[in-house]
């Protein structure tokens, strides 16, 4: 494991720039640099799809396509597309015999127990290049089943055929009597001459529908297009009504005045026309125009139906194809703005407190409209997810099933709400709290646990929660003045305390509920989600509050356990107690931002002391972590748990801007300049 130093001396962020009001907006204009605000991916997806189970696994069930029986085989196929190399992993369980190829090497091949064992996952491990990578499957007909559920990595599937390039979706053959030899290369290019099913597509109903173009040409020109009405038609142009027509045929003629949008309300059928453009650029479509159903009485919104996740737009399916995940828990490729997961919400969060002290509002408008771009499609990804079986546009938004889906993303919500006003805060905000206040798995007092499942078959408690849930918590009482939240968060801290303390007063990574023991192991960040979230609570905890002696008490217990740890460099390592292990940014980052926190506000006695601690810890993070490009290395990757050291030492390598670390190391540097009183942006009013 490479540890300091990480990077040519001299090359760090303080040796070339000495403010920390400076070195904030190089590290936040890296970030966005690096993820530009892209919008969402839209594909055509035709109406014969598979749909997915509730987990994201696609449904191949080739008897629903092409009947039952024992006569016959299939191929599916599908193409993915990424843009750097990754290993990752694929599952696959059985609905009948079949085998299974990428890119022409075969990675499984059924046996008879799991043609017996029907839906029997197994996980593949394997890698994917750059650029294209085609999956194809060949699958035998049989009465117990005819196909396989396929369990993908987030990438979109697309069909492989060269005819239906950027189309999202798989493609499959018809019933072939016999396998030849082409059919066990698993090659495509070998396997085009196959009677291939043909995507099918929602035609037009004979009823109301909203018809979307766009038209360009020059300026002064005209341009003539014949349609035929079957009723009422009513034509708008940029939004402006133009005009309207009774049932019959007729021209609709405009002259150019710069690009236009055209929307036909009504039913109708349109003659062909040159100067017609996609309205919006949708993959694997050709045709000029798109259509959405209207409801009898519906009045017609220009807003909603220039928009991709507002109107129904039939056979387009909007697609988060940012940054995904590998076997190691790492994200990479592509921008990832517009994804909801719960590194993204401290990186949000580090980004708003960064642009609050430099004043620098376009770093606070680009994290606005990361939040804006999510909850725009809240109500899309919830329609997708009931069309399609699972959503892929942030399933984490739709799904509510543990604290690492919302906690994170729903306090960074919070915090963006103060900034602009979104209709679906609210509703998300006390759906998240219902969620922890009635289904969040708790123990008899009251303590976050997590609840076996998986490959972590085990119930746990985890100190990254105390960020996870009371992050969340703290924000939703400071909004809504919810006193029970904010009691609920107080109490985790103390009954985690109880649970996760060890000699030297440190914390235990995780306590394994099912064996009734700790793991022993001081991960470095577990420890950091702790206090700094602790801080957070204390900051807004009201002065009378029944548990604030113990809460302080405890901060500072765990403050001067942390502090002995610190290296001479100013660093905290990976196992806080192994100095062997490496000098990791985040931890370093969130002991940091805790003890600026507890000087500023008083909580210290030894405020000489931790202020040393809290200098030399944003020297080590500015000097040895933080490049001159502003580019944050030695974040540790996300992790599982274990009751060893070796894991979180070798297993758990560090990654170069992973977000579990830009984000806190904004709050750090913006925390030691409002220490140091140097921002005039940030307010120093504490709220009771």
């Amino acid at each position: 494991m490479k540890k300091y130093p990480y990077f040519p001396a001299g090359d760090g962020l303080a040796c070339r720039v000495a403010g920390i009001l400076e070195q904030l907006q190089i590290i936040a204009r890296r970030y966005i640099g690096d993820n530009p605000p892209l919008p969402f991916t839209l594909r055509a997806m035709p109406r014969n799809f598979f749909r997915q189970d509730p987990g994201g696994g696609y449904r191949i069930d080739l008897a629903e396509k092409l009947g039952s029986g024992t006569k016959g085989y299939a191929i599916a196929a599908c193409k993915l597309n990424i843009p750097v190399p990754k290993e990752v992993y694929l599952s696959i369980a059985c609905l009948g015999p079949c085998k299974l190829w990428l890119n022409g090497e075969m990675l499984y091949s059924s046996t008879f127990e799991d043609e017996i064992h029907v839906e029997w996952p197994h996980r593949l491990q394997t890698t994917l290049p750059q650029g294209e990578s085609i999956v194809v499957l060949l699958c035998r007909q049989t009465v117990a089943g005819f196909g396989c559920v396929l369990g993908l990595p987030p990438v979109t599937p697309c069909s492989p055929l060269p005819w239906e390039r950027g189309m999202a979706g798989w493609a499959w053959t018809e019933l072939l009597p016999e396998i030849t030899t082409e059919m066990t290369s698993g090659r495509l290019e070998e396997l085009l001459e196959l009677p291939w099913r043909h995507a099918e597509f929602t035609s037009m109903p004979s009823a109301t529908h909203v018809l979307w173009t766009r038209a360009l040409g020059l300026e002064g020109t005209q341009m003539k297009l014949p349609l035929t009405c079957r009723g009422n038609v009513d034509c708008y142009v940029n939004g402006k009504w133009l005009q309207s027509w009774e049932e019959g045929a007729h021209t609709l003629s405009i002259s150019f005045h710069g690009p236009m949008n055209i929307h036909l309300v009504g039913d109708c059928q349109i003659g062909p026309q040159e100067s017609l453009l996609q309205p919006i650029p949708v993959q694997g479509r050709k045709e000029p125009w798109l259509w959405a159903p209207m409801e009898e009485g519906e009045t017609f919104d220009y807003k909603q139906y220039t928009s991709p996740v507002e109107a129904p737009w039939q056979d387009v399916r909007v697609f988060y194809e940012g940054a995904f995940g590998d076997i190691w828990w790492i994200k990479t490729g592509n921008s990832a703005y517009g994804s909801w997961n719960y590194p993204m919400g401290v990186t949000l969060q580090g980004l708003l407190r960064a642009a609050d002290v430099t004043g620098a509002s376009e770093i606070r408008d680009y994290a606005v409209s990361h939040m804006e771009q999510c909850l725009s499609c809240y109500a899309y990804a919830c329609r997708d997810a009931k069309q399609y079986g699972a959503t892929n546009i942030n399933p984490e938004l739709v799904s509510h099933a543990n604290l690492d889906q919302f906690g994170s993303m729903g306090a960074a919500m919070l915090e963006c709400a103060g900034h602009r006003l979104y209709p679906q805060v609210d509703k998300l905000a006390e759906e998240f709290y219902s969620f922890i206040r009635q289904k969040l798995p708790k123990l008899p007092d009251g303590t976050f646990c997590r609840r076996g499942g998986g490959p972590l078959d085990v119930d746990t408690i985890w100190a990254d929660d105390l960020y996870m849930g009371t992050s969340f918590l703290i924000r939703y009482y400071k909004r809504y003045g919810a006193q029970e939240a904010l009691d609920l968060a107080a109490d985790q801290f103390i009954h985690y305390t109880k649970r996760l303390l060890l000699p030297g007063n440190v914390l235990s990574h995780v306590y394994d509920l099912t064996r009734d023991q700790k793991t022993g192991i001081p991960w470095g960040r577990g420890n950091g989600w702790a206090l700094f979230s602790l801080s957070e609570l204390l900051e807004i905890l009201p002065k009378d509050h029944a548990k604030r002696e113990e809460l302080l008490g405890i901060f500072c217990r765990l403050s001067a356990g942390y502090a002995v740890l610190q290296d001479e460099k100013g660093y905290w390592h990976q196992v806080l107690t192994d100095a062997s292990s490496y000098e990791e940014t985040s931890c370093t980052a969130m002991f940091t931002y805790a003890m600026c926190k507890g000087l500023r506000y008083g909580w210290y006695q030894d405020r000489e002391r931790f202020f040393a601690c809290a200098r030399k810890g944003w020297e080590a993070i500015s000097t040895y972590s933080v490049d001159k490009d502003g580019n944050v290395h030695a974040v540790c990757k996300g992790s599982g748990f274990s009751f060893t050291e070796e894991y979180y030492r070798e297993e758990l390598f560090w990654i170069t801007n992973d977000n579990h670390g830009v984000g806190i190391v904004l709050l750090a540097g913006s925390e030691m300049e409002h220490l140091l009183g140097n921002s005039r942006h940030l307010s120093t009013s504490v709220v009771y």
